[in-house]
């Protein structure tokens, strides 16, 4: 993939939420994931059962 933004948000269970912003990497908490996203064209949640 060599062209436009990508970014996610996983879960690891517990609290923490990395983000992975083409280069960038941070930890996020649930609260901060759901606010950014309200502006998305769309966002995805995927569950393991």
């Amino acid at each position: 993939m060599r062209h436009g933004h990508y970014i996610c948000e996983s879960c690891d269970c517990n609290t923490h939420w990395p983000s992975f912003d083409n280069e960038r990497v941070q930890q996020l908490d649930q609260k901060s994931v759901l606010r950014q996203r309200l502006n998305s064209a769309y966002t995805l949640f995927y569950e393991y059962r």
